[in-house]
C-alpha cells in the first residue's frame, strides 16, 4: 500500500522514480542506544583474539562488501596513512561479493599484516568499540545503521557526502564529511 523510505533522500528517489508522494512514508533509521552502552568497555579478549597490540589505533568499517561501499577506496587510503603512522590498523568487518578482490589489494599494497578482516560477526557492538575511528566510505547509502551504530557507541567518525550522511554528520562537527571516492582528504 505505501512505500516506506529511511531517509528523506530516499524517499525523494522512490517518487522521482514516479511513485505518488501520497504513497510514500518517511521512517528514520534509529538504534536502540541501550544495545551499545554495555560495550563501552574495549574487550581485551577480543583485541588479543584480532591480533590488536595494546597500543595500535584501530580505524575501522563495517558493512558489505560491495561496489558502492567504497572499501577498496579506504584501503587505498589507508595504505597512504600507514606509510606514515606505523602504530595503525584496519579493521574490516563484513562479506560480500568483493571479499577476495579486497583481500588481494591489501596484499598487492602490502598492508595484509595491518589489514583485518573479520568476516560477518554477532559481535558489531563490540568490532564498533575497539575502533578509535569509524570511516563509511560509501558511494551511494539511505540512512546507514552502521553510521548511526558507530555514533551510539562514540566513535569519531569520517563519512562520505552521500544520501542522508550530510543530515546525520555536519562537518567538523560531529565528524568529519569527505567527498565519495577522494582517498587523500
Amino acid at each position: 500500500d505505501r512505500v516506506v523510505a529511511v531517509s528523506q533522500q530516499v524517499r525523494n528517489q522512490v517518487i522521482r522514480a514516479g511513485v505518488s508522494q501520497n504513497k510514500t512514508a518517511l521512517i528514520n533509521n534509529g538504534v536502540d542506544l541501550s544495545r551499545f552502552k554495555k560495550y563501552e568497555e574495549r574487550s581485551e579478549t577480543l583485541r588479543n583474539a584480532l591480533g590488536i597490540s595494546q597500543g595500535e589505533k584501530i580505524i575501522g568499517s563495517v558493512g558489505r562488501f560491495s561496489a558502492e561501499k567504497g572499501y577498496g577506496n579506504l584501503i587505498l587510503a589507508f595504505s597512504i596513512l600507514a606509510k606514515r603512522a606505523p602504530g595503525i590498523k584496519l579493521l574490516l568487518a563484513g562479506d560480500g561479493p568483493l571479499k577476495e578482490k579486497l583481500y588481494s589489494q591489501a596484499g598487492n599494497l602490502g598492508i595484509s599484516d595491518r589489514v583485518i578482516f573479520t568476516g560477518v560477526t554477532g559481535e558489531v557492538p563490540a568490532i564498533l568499540n575497539l575502533m578509535d575511528i569509524f570511516v563509511l566510505p560509501s558511494f551511494n547509502e539511505g540512512m546507514p545503521m552502521a553510521l548511526l551504530e558507530a555514533m551510539a557507541c562514540a566513535r569519531p567518525v569520517i563519512a562520505s557526502r552521500v544520501g542522508a550522511i550530510p543530515s546525520i554528520i555536519e562537518d567538523y562537527w560531529n565528524g568529519i564529511l569527505t567527498e565519495p571516492g577522494n582517498v587523500l582528504e
